[in-house]
């Protein structure tokens, strides 16, 4: 699948209810937590029909967002959402520059080294500190920078591949 076929983006997850009027935890995958508030509307998957569900309130609590969901307003109804994934349209994320990429758009991409000798397909990217990492599955699991100046020499996302500077052995 191309990825600008993908309709829509997983920008975290909801967590455990907090409370007992419905608030629940929100594991943000979005640089700053909060900004995930920043887009709506949210969806989540309902047996394979995305539901839109509203924010009717947020706060925090410690380090933990929390938000409030419309028809969710105690601990029993709010466990339903627990571990759905929030998801938007992709429609509503910025455009990016050329060189720029979200995580989501080199998801499902190929990796190959300079040699053009596979290793394997993006699973998802994490965070290590000095740069990104991707976690690359092939015939073994590997852990990739996401280094544009030392590792990645390529990503065309047409073609579905990223090109790495990589000892396969590695």
């Amino acid at each position: 699948m191309n990825v600008s076929d993908k309709k829509y983006v997983t920008l975290g997850r909801f967590g455990k209810p907090h409370g007992l009027k419905g608030w629940l935890r929100v594991n943000s995958e979005t640089e700053l937590k909060e900004s995930i508030l920043e887009y709506t509307p949210w969806l989540v998957d309902n047996h394979g029909k995305m539901q839109t569900v509203s924010i009717i309130g947020n706060m925090r609590h410690g380090d933990t967002l929390l938000v409030h969901i419309e028809g969710y307003d105690n601990q029993e109804e709010a466990k339903v959402l627990t571990g759905q994934f929030i998801q938007i349209e992709r429609d509503l994320l910025p455009e990016l520059n050329e060189h720029e990429f979200y995580w989501t758009d080199l998801e499902g991409l190929k990796v190959v080294t300079t040699d053009n000798q596979p290793l394997g397909e993006i699973s998802h990217l994490m965070e290590a500190g000095a740069c990104d990492v991707m976690v690359v599955k092939g015939e073994q699991e590997r852990l990739i920078p996401f280094d544009r100046y030392n590792v990645v020499k390529c990503v065309d996302k047409s073609l579905g591949i990223v090109v790495v500077d990589w000892d396969p052995d590695f």
